[in-house]
Protein backbone atom coordinates (compact mmCIF):
# COMPACT_ATOMS: atom_id res chain seq x y z
CA UNK A 1 0.00 0.00 0.00
CA UNK A 2 2.58 2.07 0.62
CA UNK A 3 4.30 1.70 -2.11
CA UNK A 4 1.34 2.84 -4.52
CA UNK A 5 1.78 6.11 -2.07
CA UNK A 6 4.85 6.61 -3.37
CA UNK A 7 3.72 6.05 -6.91
CA UNK A 8 0.65 8.19 -6.72
CA UNK A 9 3.46 11.21 -4.82
CA UNK A 10 5.71 11.08 -7.30
CA UNK A 11 3.29 11.09 -10.05
CA UNK A 12 1.75 14.54 -8.82
CA UNK A 13 5.58 15.88 -8.45
CA UNK A 14 5.79 14.80 -11.77
CA UNK A 15 3.02 16.60 -13.53
CA UNK A 16 4.08 19.53 -11.11
CA UNK A 17 7.09 19.87 -12.66
CA UNK A 18 6.04 19.46 -16.01
CA UNK A 19 3.28 22.22 -15.65
CA UNK A 20 6.28 24.54 -14.24
CA UNK A 21 8.37 23.70 -17.31
CA UNK A 22 5.67 24.29 -20.45
CA UNK A 23 4.81 27.51 -18.61
CA UNK A 24 8.33 28.08 -18.30
CA UNK A 25 8.93 27.85 -22.00
CA UNK A 26 5.55 29.59 -23.09
CA UNK A 27 6.94 32.84 -21.07
CA UNK A 28 10.59 32.44 -22.67
CA UNK A 29 8.86 32.48 -26.31
CA UNK A 30 7.25 35.51 -25.33
CA UNK A 31 10.46 36.86 -23.88
CA UNK A 32 12.02 36.17 -27.39
CA UNK A 33 9.39 37.22 -29.72
CA UNK A 34 9.12 40.97 -27.40
CA UNK A 35 13.12 40.98 -27.81
CA UNK A 36 12.96 40.14 -31.70
CA UNK A 37 10.18 43.25 -31.91
CA UNK A 38 12.16 45.58 -29.76
CA UNK A 39 15.36 44.81 -32.09
CA UNK A 40 13.48 45.29 -35.02
CA UNK A 41 11.87 48.61 -34.12
CA UNK A 42 14.91 50.23 -32.33
CA UNK A 43 17.57 48.63 -33.96
CA UNK A 44 19.56 47.82 -30.70
CA UNK A 45 20.88 44.17 -30.21
CA UNK A 46 19.55 41.19 -28.45
CA UNK A 47 21.22 42.57 -24.69
CA UNK A 48 19.54 45.79 -25.06
CA UNK A 49 16.45 44.59 -26.10
CA UNK A 50 16.17 42.25 -23.05
CA UNK A 51 17.37 44.98 -20.75
CA UNK A 52 14.71 47.48 -21.84
CA UNK A 53 12.34 44.56 -20.73
CA UNK A 54 13.65 44.11 -17.64
CA UNK A 55 13.71 48.02 -16.94
CA UNK A 56 10.64 48.05 -17.93
CA UNK A 57 9.69 45.00 -15.31
CA UNK A 58 11.12 46.93 -12.63
CA UNK A 59 9.53 50.01 -12.98
CA UNK A 60 6.16 48.66 -13.25
CA UNK A 61 7.25 46.15 -10.54
CA UNK A 62 6.05 42.99 -12.54
CA UNK A 63 8.05 39.90 -14.08
CA UNK A 64 9.60 39.88 -16.98
CA UNK A 65 7.08 37.50 -19.01
CA UNK A 66 4.37 39.90 -18.33
CA UNK A 67 5.62 43.15 -19.57
CA UNK A 68 6.81 41.06 -22.73
CA UNK A 69 3.19 39.67 -23.62
CA UNK A 70 1.97 42.82 -22.89
CA UNK A 71 4.76 44.80 -25.63
CA UNK A 72 4.02 41.99 -27.76
CA UNK A 73 0.57 42.12 -27.70
CA UNK A 74 -0.33 45.62 -27.97
CA UNK A 75 2.53 46.14 -30.44
CA UNK A 76 1.00 43.62 -32.98
CA UNK A 77 2.96 42.45 -36.13
CA UNK A 78 3.64 45.26 -38.84
CA UNK A 79 5.92 44.91 -42.20
CA UNK A 80 8.88 45.99 -41.98
CA UNK A 81 9.22 47.87 -45.38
Amino acid sequence: MRAVLDLIDDVEALRTENRQLREALEGRALIERAKGMLMARSGCDEATAFEMLVDLSRKQQRKVRAVAADFADSTGVQPLT
